[in-house]
Order: structure tokens, then sequence, then C-alpha cells
């Protein structure tokens, strides 16, 4: 679910919905994992590369025009950031944001749904 970060206390993890100004709770015993959604960042990291990339490319080409390789690298520039927006927004899309938090394997076996399933073996 996106939502924003919100606080935590010892037993229940906030956050407010990032297209209405709800509030949900979530119990932290059923929370497996949270990421953060790094989209717009891997989309600016990839663009500014290539653009970077663009640049340094076009300063290196041998001047046979006369041009300042200042203008040529300008010209690498942008075809670098235009190549860059069109490789980086299906990438971000698929590569899914940072890990920020997984429920280690104790807290599964210490929840209490498998405390009760514990007792009913035991029987």
């Amino acid at each position: 679910m996106p939502c924003r970060f919100a606080g935590t206390t010892k037993d229940t993890l906030f956050c407010t919905s990032l297209f209405t100004d709800r509030e949900y709770r979530f119990d932290r015993a059923e929370i497996v994992r949270v990421r953060m959604d790094d989209k717009r960042r891997n989309l600016h990291l990839l663009i500014g590369g290539l653009a970077a990339a663009g640049f340094i490319w076009g300063v290196a080409v041998p001047n046979n025009n006369g041009t300042p390789r200042f203008l040529n690298g300008l010209a690498g520039a942008g075809a670098g950031a235009l190549a860059g927006i069109v490789v980086s927004v299906p990438a971000a899309l698929l590569i899914p944001g940072r890990l920020v938090y997984r429920r280690s394997q104790s807290h599964t076996l210490d929840s209490p749904e498998s405390k009760k399933q514990e007792e009913s073996n035991d029987r």
C-alpha cells in the first residue's frame, strides 16, 4: 500500500496515504516488509548519468567542423538526457524500492498465531 511514514510505537506502525489524508494503522506483528519508493531517485540518476556520458562523448569527439568542443558536449548531453528518459522510465518502474524493514524469522516464531499453532500441536 503506498503511504508516507507517519510514526511508530512498540506495537503499531502509522502511515498517511499518498492519495488522501487518511491515516492507516498497522499491527507491527502483521508487517512482513517495508520498501521505500525510489522511482523518482532512480529516474534522476539514470537521466543524469546518461547526460554526463553524452557530454563526455560530445567533448571527446574530434572537432572537424570548427565548432567548440563545449557545444559538441552540450549536444551530446542533450542526446544522452533524451536516451536517459527513454531508458530510465521503464527501468525506474521495474526496479523495486529499497528494503527498509523485513521481519526476521524469530519474530514469526514468536507471533501469537505461531504460539497457538504450537499449543495445538502439543495436544
